[in-house]
């Protein structure tokens, strides 16, 4: 089966709804940098998940995580994204799809921000403004 490359800032939606707004507050390579610090050693892109992979995790996520954040048990969310983060081929196409997720459905900033701080491997720091302007970029874009 063939590999194909994911570049999150460029091939999801959400990804560019990010690295547009985080030009704001620092640069895309800064981000880039921080997102690819999630590779293993010798590895050069992320790979794209499988259709059935996808499947499966979009199926099972969103049921675990509704459990999670009706508990308000958040540290069980990161310790997932981070189970996600840490697999031989870490699944960010996924991730970007369940932040996306979370990020619509709802109304969790300061642990949102723990999320974003997490899949930027701790490199970056997002804050509630970088919040407000995601907001904003992703609505304006899907009003038009």
């Amino acid at each position: 089966m063939a590999s194909f490359p994911f570049h999150p800032l460029e091939d999801h939606f959400f990804g560019m709804k990010i690295g547009k707004v985080w030009k704001q507050f620092g640069s895309i390579s800064e981000l880039q940098e921080a997102l690819n610090s999630n590779l293993k050693q010798n590895e050069e892109n992320f790979i794209c998940s499988s259709k059935g992979d996808k499947m499966l995790y979009l199926d099972l996520y969103p049921t675990k995580f509704r459990k999670f954040i009706q508990a308000e048990n958040f540290d069980s969310l990161n310790i997932e994204f981070q189970n996600l983060l840490l697999e031989k081929n870490p699944k960010l196409d996924i991730i970007f799809d369940l932040l996306e997720w979370l990020f619509m459905g709802f109304d969790l900033d300061k642990n949102f921000l723990k999320l974003l701080n997490l899949v930027s491997n701790q490199k970056l720091e997002f804050n509630e403004l970088f919040l407000e302007k995601l907001r904003e970029e992703y609505n304006e874009e899907n009003q038009t």
